[in-house]
């Protein structure tokens, strides 16, 4: 797990912009940051979510389907009408035995 700080522009601490267990950073980065917030995955709540920078609120933005995780970037965008994400609906991997190979 990963998180998001923010620091005042004037100066001071940092701090977490987003509360890390609600950010699934394994590999990727599922987040997109737009003029006025940060768009998200919420891996406990399975939800595509919107943290605004003025109210300093998160909103559920949409409902993910399926049960694979999610698979890599979130892309918003500019008039924040679209979200393009990857999600992983099937993850299989084969063993085979090649016999007599020579290199």
């Amino acid at each position: 797990m990963g998180s998001l700080w923010e620091v005042p522009v004037d100066g001071g601490e940092e701090e977490p912009a987003i509360p890390a267990a609600k950010l699934y950073t394994d590999l990727m980065v599922p987040w997109a940051v737009l003029e006025d917030g940060i768009c998200f995955n919420n891996e406990e709540t399975r939800a595509l979510e919107f943290f605004d920078f003025a109210t300093r609120r998160i909103t559920r933005k949409a409902s993910r389907e399926g049960s694979g995780p999610w698979g890599g970037t979130i892309s918003v965008s500019p008039d924040g009408r679209w979200i393009l994400y990857c999600q992983v609906d099937r993850n299989e991997e084969d063993i085979m035995l090649v016999e007599n190979f020579r290199w």
